[in-house]
């Protein structure tokens, strides 16, 4: 049985998987072209934390402690592609020209985490808005909205 502390670790380190639908085809004219229409990626954090900003118009503000320098990336099938990129260059995503930016098409994120009444594992669907982070303290904070139009039971 895995101790609750340690659980609840593993399972904020892939606290948020959210897609893009940019399209990415191979260069290499030996290779077939193979568009991919989604590139997945997972932040990892030590711990997460969200508050409530606006409730009327369910904005709230997910802040991640001890995030890692590099974010995960993949694809899957037909063709499999996995690395790692810097949490900095990730955040370009934000400030790409429309229609490949986050600003006018925002990602979705489940957020995983552990009920604490009931001591279960839940997961949040949010939309995620405005990051700003803080590389020298290992900060991240997004603006969210819940996918489903409901209220996050806070505290997460």
């Amino acid at each position: 049985m895995i101790p609750v502390k340690k659980f609840i670790l593993i399972t904020l380190s892939i606290i948020i998987l959210f897609c893009d639908t940019s399209n990415y085809a191979s260069t290499d004219d030996n290779k077939p072209k193979v568009i991919t229409k989604f590139l997945q990626f997972i932040i990892r954090a030590e711990s997460a934390s969200v508050k409530a900003i606006d409730n009327n118009k369910l904005i709230y503000q997910l802040e991640l402690q001890g995030v890692d320098t590099s974010v995960l990336y993949f694809t899957n099938r037909p063709r499999r592609i996995t690395d790692y990129m810097t949490t900095r260059f990730f955040l370009k995503r934000w400030i790409k020209p429309p229609p490949h930016d986050f600003i006018t098409n925002p990602p979705n994120a489940a957020i995983l985490y552990i009920d604490k009444i009931t001591n279960r594992q839940q997961t949040a669907l949010v939309l995620l808005n405005n990051p700003v982070y803080i590389p020298n303290q290992q900060r991240l904070f997004f603006m969210i909205q819940p996918i489903t139009g409901n209220k996050l039971t806070l505290p997460l």
